[in-house]
């Protein structure tokens, strides 16, 4: 039994190498790279899904410890970026965003 799980999360780890591949490369290649911006949220979201789905301790567990992770990072990146108090002072370049 433990040989059919873990030949399931080798083939997970393979496809998500795969699909981060791709978005690398599509990243690098100019003709691409306004259809990765636009795909890069939607990957990110089914990575952590797939990988929460997957975890051995739980979607529920992974979730209660994730989520609160997720915000808590994301609010000490924005105060960092408008106040330069937590990591310094940086900025992010200039970002177009194109509605589709």
């Amino acid at each position: 039994m433990e040989g059919k799980i873990y030949l399931k999360e080798r083939s997970v780890i393979i496809l998500l190498a795969m699909i981060f591949s791709v978005g690398v490369i599509g990243h690098t290649i100019s003709y691409t790279r306004e259809i990765m911006l636009v795909l890069t949220p939607f990957t990110l979201v089914l990575t952590s899904a797939t990988v929460s789905f997957l975890s051995s301790t739980g979607l529920i567990i992974t979730s209660i410890t994730g989520f609160p992770s997720h915000f808590i990072t994301f609010l000490l990146e924005a105060i960092g970026v408008k106040t330069g108090l937590i990591f310094g002072n940086y900025t992010y370049g200039n970002v177009s965003v194109q509605k589709c």
